[in-house]
């Protein structure tokens, strides 16, 4: 009898520990999702200056004054290009894509219950679930070139903005300085 309660007892515990775990079905899901990837791909945006913040010409266009009298023509502009590409490489790797499909994971693992998880890995894992990742994946590829155009007009605006209102508080130093 002993014997039989003992073996009863390792089955049930080896079939508990057969289970994934949350965390194992959010890493799970994530993979499926292809989080990893669409993250990949907006930090390789992140790197391409036309129609972002870190391109110079665009700078000089605004405010033509920025790079103290070089220009697009001078014999000094690829220096000027080569620090706004080691100021990009560097403000682009603030993070790894392993980093953002971790994140995920752990929050999928939080807020779903072992149900939702194990739902959301099936559908996924169905040929309709692979093809809207897919979709997504394709649909996020074309959407960091768009939410960069974007950025850059909402950029320009505000950069705008911001020079006029600057201009306006020193002339009004200038009229009477405190």
């Amino acid at each position: 009898m002993k014997r039989a309660f003992a073996l009863c007892l390792l089955f049930v515990a080896s079939a508990v520990s057969a289970q994934p775990s949350k965390g194992e079905l959010a890493a799970q899901l994530t993979k499926l999702l292809r989080l990893e990837g669409m993250f990949e791909n907006y930090l390789k945006a992140c790197t391409q200056p036309k129609g972002s913040p870190f391109d110079p010409k665009p700078e000089f266009l605004s405010n033509p004054g920025s790079f103290g009298g070089i220009s697009p023509q001078s014999a000094y502009w690829p220096e000027v290009e080569a620090i706004y590409t080691r100021f990009r490489n560097r403000a682009c790797a603030y993070a790894v894509p392993e980093k953002f499909a971790a994140f995920f994971t752990e929050r999928f693992a939080d807020r779903l219950s072992l149900e939702d998880l194990q739902a959301a890995i099936a559908f996924h894992s169905s040929p309709v679930g692979k093809r809207i990742a897919d979709a997504t994946y394709g649909a996020d590829q074309e959407f960091q070139a768009f939410a960069n155009a974007l950025m850059l007009e909402a950029y320009e605006v505000a950069r705008g903005d911001f020079q006029r209102d600057i201009r306006v508080l020193l002339r009004k130093y200038k009229a009477e300085p405190k």
